[in-house]
């Protein structure tokens, strides 16, 4: 995206960025329903203006988590895509 997103417009960015999105992108962030984004779908989700936020955890005695979850309502716009 060219244009620098309106963060106030989750659903409209997140329709821009499935929009954009190839084939194989969107088989992917199916797949990813239930369980972590995979890296390229959490940075280009960001730079369409959806943020994404990853689990808290204490980096001093616990280890990081796997990746990002799907936010919720990512997941929902996923599943009515179909």
């Amino acid at each position: 995206m060219t244009d620098t997103p309106n963060l106030d417009d989750r659903e409209g960015n997140l329709r821009r960025w499935w929009d954009a999105l190839s084939p194989d992108d969107r088989v992917q962030a199916r797949a990813s329903l239930d369980g972590y984004l995979p890296r390229e779908l959490v940075l280009s989700l960001t730079r369409a203006g959806v943020l994404v936020a990853s689990q808290a955890y204490w980096t001093s005695v616990q280890s990081g988590p796997s990746g990002f979850p799907v936010p919720a309502d990512v997941a929902e716009f996923i599943r009515s895509q179909d």
